[in-house]
């Protein structure tokens, strides 16, 4: 797949549990040398007190509220480097209780040729059945599909395709890799967290790919 294809990547680690969101200023990341102290002078800060913390610093933007952690990329240089900001993150806050995460992906597919552009909708959600007999002129606003995870942690693989708010002619591919703590324990800390990020975020990663890939085979296959 052509990297050519894709605009607007912005991947993303969500994580669910108890978190102090005062604590994730930009001057702790610098402090804890998790971000450089020349990009954290720079922060664009939205809002920071007891209860949401939510700031851009360089190409990351950090979004806090007492039961998520939101980092998301902005024009990412490596993806490598979104993981390691968190996993950095939560090996010095390491008593964090964290009951889940996930690492997603949201992508803009740009296509070129709007009849099979249409006809890619067209073969994720079929006219010419049901939807086709219930209203006029059927089109995909969104597709949701999720699947039970391809290893032995608990969570779900989960996708939605949709036509592209942002290009013309695109589609917008968003996926969520969901990890969960084993169920009927309690979470003391982010270490399981910290570790599963570690040990499978390669595979997460080739995961969305494949979605992608999937996607423009689909509409490469397409006939005007």
């Amino acid at each position: 797949m052509s990297d050519l294809r894709l605009q607007h990547a912005n991947p993303s680690i969500v994580l669910v549990g108890s978190f102090n969101p005062a604590i994730f200023q930009p001057q702790w990341f610098a402090q804890h040398q998790i971000l450089p102290e020349e990009t954290t002078r720079s922060a664009n800060i939205e809002l920071i007190n007891n209860t949401v913390c939510i700031f851009e610093v360089g190409w990351l933007r950090f979004e806090v509220l007492p039961d998520r952690f939101v980092a998301q990329a902005r024009a990412l240089p490596t993806p490598n480097l979104l993981r390691d900001v968190v996993v950095g993150t939560f090996s010095i806050l390491s008593h964090t209780p964290i009951h889940r995460f996930g690492i997603n992906s949201s992508v803009h597919i740009v296509l070129d040729d709007e009849s099979r552009w249409h006809k890619l909708g067209h073969t994720l959600a079929p006219v010419d059945g049901l939807w086709g007999e219930v209203m006029e002129k059927p089109g995909l606003v969104g597709l949701t599909m999720r699947g039970e995870r391809p290893d032995r942690d608990l969570g779900h693989f989960q996708v939605t395709v949709g036509p592209s708010a942002e290009v013309e002619l695109g589609v917008h591919v968003q996926t969520n890799d969901e990890f969960r703590f084993t169920l009927g324990e309690t979470v003391l800390d982010a270490s399981w967290a910290v570790e599963t990020l570690n040990r499978d975020w390669d595979a997460s990663l080739e995961r969305s790919s494949k979605v992608h890939a999937a996607v423009l085979r689909e509409w490469s296959g397409a006939e005007t």
